[in-house]
Parts: C-alpha cells; sequence; structure tokens
C-alpha cells in the first residue's frame, strides 16, 4: 500500500509514506503504488460503457523497512516498471526493529537486515523462500524448520575478504569500490578481529607495501591464515617476501602473498577445521563456509536424513576440498567427488590421505564436461552449485543418472527454484529448509531433499 506523497528532496527526488509489504531477495520489501491522476492524465475507456482502465500500479521495493511498517522513504531510482528506494524514517516501527549494533551500519555494505531481531530475519528469509518456489517453481511447499545456531546471529564467521586502499582495511561501501575503514566487524569470530588488528599495526608502519595490496583474505581455523592479492602495477619483486614475513612475524600461522603470476608461501601451508570426524584442511585461499559452526551442523543434519551409508553410491558434484564427500565417505558410502577448481580438488586429495579414506575418489573437470554416466549406479547425488545453479545440461545428465535421492545445497532461491521445477517431473520434493549460513544479511543458503518418483 503506498499512502500520501509527502515532499521532494531537495535533489529532485520524491519522498513518499509508504506501508512495507512483503520481503523480496535483496534485504528489500515491496510496495505497489496506484497513481493518482487528473481528469487530464486519465487513461481512454475500454468499452462502451465508458469505464475507463484502471491505471496500472507501480512497484516499488523499498530497503530498510520491515513488512508491515509505515516509513518515510526516498525513490533513488526510476526504471520503467518499478523503483528503488531507502527508508530515511520509520513513522510506524514494527515490534521487531531494534538498532543496528554495528557503528558501520548503512555505510559498510556488509550487512543489510541489522535492524530487524535475528527471529524476524530468519521469518523474511523463510518468506523469500517460499515466494521463489512458488512463483518461480510453482512449487506449493512450506520451508521445514530452518537450521540456524541459538548463539550464532554474531560472532559467527571463520572467514574475511578484507579490501584495502592504504590507508583503509575493511569492506566496500554499497555499490561502490570505495573502502570503509573497520576496526572490528561484530560478524568475525575474535580471532579474525585480532588478526584485523594485526595487520593494521604491521602495514602502518610500511606504506609502500600498504599501497601494494588490494585485499586480504583471512581465515581462522587451527590458526589464522592470510592470502593476499598484490595490486597490479603497484607491486616489485620483493613485495611476495616482504609482506610474508611482515605478517608472519605479527602472528600469522600461514600466509600467501599473489602476484600476478607468482606467488610466495610463508609458514604453514594449510589449516584444519573440525569437520564431524575429519580432519578438514584448506590452503588459506581456498573456499570454505564462512559460518564452520553451522555448516558442522548442516553436514550432520545431511547424514542423519540419508540414514545408513553402507555399501551406498554418493555423487557428489561441486564438492570442493570434500566439505559433504568427506563425511559421507567416513559414514561408509563409496563416494565419487567431481570438482573444477585444481586448488580444491588439491585439498580434497591431502584430506583423502590424511582421514586414511579408501572409498572415495576424486575427479577433476567441470560439470558440464563430466560424463556422468561413467560413475555407475548412484543411489545419491549431492549438489552444491554456486549461484548459478545447476543449469539444463547437468540436469539433463541427473535426470539420465536417475539418482534415488537428491540432495541439493543452494546459496540463490531463485536459480533452486528454476532447477526445482526442472526436476519436478521426476522428482518429488521432500523437505526444503532455511540454512542461516549468513546472519545480518540477505543472503539465503537453502537445503532440499528430493526423491524420485515412483521409489
Amino acid at each position: 500500500m503506498c499512502m500520501n506523497k509527502k515532499s521532494n528532496t531537495d535533489n529532485g527526488h520524491e519522498i513518499l509514506n509508504l506501508t512495507a509489504g512483503v520481503p523480496i531477495y535483496g534485504g528489500r520489501v515491496l510496495v505497489r503504488k496506484t497513481p493518482e491522476l487528473t481528469e487530464a492524465e486519465a487513461p481512454p475507456s475500454t468499452g462502451t460503457d465508458n469505464r475507463t482502465r484502471p491505471p496500472r500500479s507501480k512497484v516499488i521495493m523499498v530497503k530498510g523497512a520491515i513488512p508491515g511498517e509505515t516509513v518515510e522513504a526516498v525513490i533513488d531510482e526510476e526504471r520503467r516498471d518499478y523503483s528503488l528506494a531507502t527508508t530515511i524514517k520509520v513513522l510506524e516501527p514494527s515490534p521487531e526493529r531494534i538498532e543496528p549494533p554495528c557503528p558501520y551500519f548503512g555505510t559498510c555494505g556488509g550487512c543489510r537486515l541489522q535492524y530487524a531481531s535475528y527471529a524476524k530475519q530468519v521469518e523474511i528469509k523463510e518468506a523469500v523462500l517460499a515466494d521463489n518456489l512458488r512463483r518461480i517453481g510453482k512449487i506449493d511447499v512450506g520451508p521445514a524448520e530452518a537450521l540456524v545456531l541459538d548463539d550464532g546471529a554474531w560472532g559467527y564467521r571463520y572467514r574475511a575478504q578484507f579490501k584495502v586502499d592504504a590507508p583503509s582495511i575493511g569492506f566496500f561501501k554499497e555499490k561502490s569500490n570505495e573502502v570503509v575503514d573497520i576496526e572490528r566487524c561484530p560478524l568475525l569470530v575474535d580471532e579474525l578481529n585480532q588478526g584485523l588488528a594485526r595487520i593494521r599495526t604491521a602495514l602502518a608502519s610500511e606504506p609502500d607495501i600498504f599501497a601494494a595490496i588490494s585485499e586480504i583474505h583471512a581465515t581462522y581455523g587451527d590458526g589464522v591464515f592470510a592470502l593476499v592479492r598484490l595490486r597490479p602495477g603497484k607491486q616489485n619483486n620483493n613485495h611476495l617476501n616482504d609482506i610474508g614475513k611482515l605478517l608472519t612475524k605479527s602472528g600469522f600461522d600461514g600466509v600467501v602473498v599473489k602476484g600476478n603470476t607468482t606467488s610466495a608461501t610463508h609458514g604453514k601451508d594449510s589449516l584444519t577445521l573440525p569437520l564431524n570426524d575429519i580432519d578438514y584442511t584448506v590452503s588459506p585461499g581456498s573456499f570454505i563456509q564462512g559460518n564452520w559452526r553451522l555448516n558442522q551442523v548442516m553436514v550432520a543434519h545431511i547424514l542423519s536424513q540419508l540414514g545408513s551409508l553402507s555399501g551406498r553410491r554418493v555423487l557428489d558434484l561441486y564438492a570442493g576440498a570434500g566439505n559433504f564427500a568427506l563425511p559421507v565417505a567416513r559414514s561408509g558410502a563409496e563416494v565419487i567427488a567431481v570438482e573444477e577448481s585444481k586448488g580444491a580438488v588439491t585439498d580434497a586429495w591431502r584430506n583423502l590421505e590424511r582421514n586414511a579414506l579408501t572409498n572415495m575418489s576424486i575427479v577433476r573437470s567441470t560439470l558440464e564436461a563430466f560424463d556422468m554416466r561413467t560413475a555407475g549406479h548412484i543411489d545419491i547425488a549431492i549438489v552444491d552449485p554456486p549461484r548459478s545453479g545447476i543449469g539444463g545440461k547437468v540436469i539433463d545428465n541427473l535426470l539420465e543418472l536417475a539418482p534415488e535421492t537428491i540432495v541439493y545445497v543452494s546459496c540463490d532461491p531463485a536459480t533452486l527454484a528454476r532447477d526445482l521445477k526442472w526436476l519436478a517431473p521426476d522428482y518429488r520434493i521432500d523437505s526444503v529448509r532455511l540454512v542461516d549460513l549468513f546472519p545480518q544479511t540477505y543472503h539465503i543458503e537453502s537445503l532440499a531433499f528430493l526423491s524420485r518418483v515412483g521409489v
């Protein structure tokens, strides 16, 4: 619903009083505005009874509002079919509205939902997930109970990508390459905030080195590790060693420094994290789920839902370093893990050897090029694709493979809904649920279990 137009801003942008509607992906809510037209602007009649066609409502996507609130919002951008707006004043707040605790909220582009209680954030994300399933996938399935950590709304991230523009270190401002200087991020575990402080202290006395760095990926496991990327055109031959020595001296356990074509490793070359009954190792620059504690809960939930795996054959697609494949193999299944990234495959082989697993094989290949027929009979397929989803060819190959069960881990509700729709004729959806790996942000991770029809 749209209430009365209030005024214009100094720069000519329209300000409206709005009642926030349903949540949509991106940390916004939907409002439909029916324009008020003068007699001269009214559209022509559409029939012999001289009734006029009602004016078409305009969709406004509003940032910073909780469904049901009345807010004052400024129109930031007008597009053909919708407008983008930002809340500038809350007139009638939701009881779930709280004061954002982070001093950088509204400037840093990392979080969008800090103004809502954590319970409300989960409710909003579940509503967005259900809407995508219904609208895109034509699937009317209510999400099952979400996987969350009771104490995990803050201090949950084991991995951070710090942007560097000397003397600033932090995160990008929203829709900008401007670096917001961050002293401490409340989403990070204490060890990473301490690492950020050590980086700042170490680089403050070395302005030339500071200027050569574009970003630092920091990860916490059995120590604090860093991947440092150098800025093209600002690096010299000494930086690969100087930066590594500087950060290891400041307390980092392992540092990889990457230039245009070369790299150097200082200290330990891999870090270890607990993963159920697995010693899980990755290189400093390799991907891991940032919310590592909830990742462990998700893996345990998948194992519980799959039941006894002894003697079963499992195909893990987009396997990474073995986040799902290794615990599944430890549970007795014969596993084939397929992964494209050279670094992730190297980590996966190290994990295989370190955990003495002989019932798992690893294939380095793109999913489009991998011939699933070579896998033979498969009982269970686990897929954990990027935001783009599985895609047509991989889905066709999966349907031809016809595993009894598909476990789909998604980081985008729209592509999940699309892919489930394509799988729907052959598979029924047993459950879909939110896995809230990203509290305070609008990002949505979800987990779906599918069973082949007729099995």
